[in-house]
């Protein structure tokens, strides 16, 4: 799968993306660590792509602008998933 930078996807999906990603970084996501894909839009569960990381990503969005399927990720910074949803479900508590 080809990654882009935004600067490269075509204009009607490209709006999208920034917003997208202007959420992101008011969440505290560093945009640094982004990863852009695009790829035409499959029916398919969605639920099944948010829920697995691929290439050592985490899918932090997935868009459907027109029959183009847009995923926002960033790289892994734990070494496997269970270590990544524990920890994350420690910060939720710790807030």
């Amino acid at each position: 799968m080809k990654e882009y930078k935004l600067e490269e996807l075509p204009d009607d999906i490209r709006d999208y993306v920034a917003l997208s990603l202007k959420e992101l970084e008011k969440r505290g996501i560093n945009l640094q660590r982004i990863k852009l894909f695009l790829m035409n839009y499959i029916p398919m569960r969605l639920q099944e792509i948010m829920s697995s990381s691929f290439e050592n990503l985490e899918i932090l969005e997935a868009l459907v602008v027109g029959n183009r399927l847009v995923l926002i990720c960033t790289e892994n910074e734990y070494e496997s998933p269970f270590i990544a949803i524990y920890t994350k479900i420690l910060e939720r508590h710790e807030t």
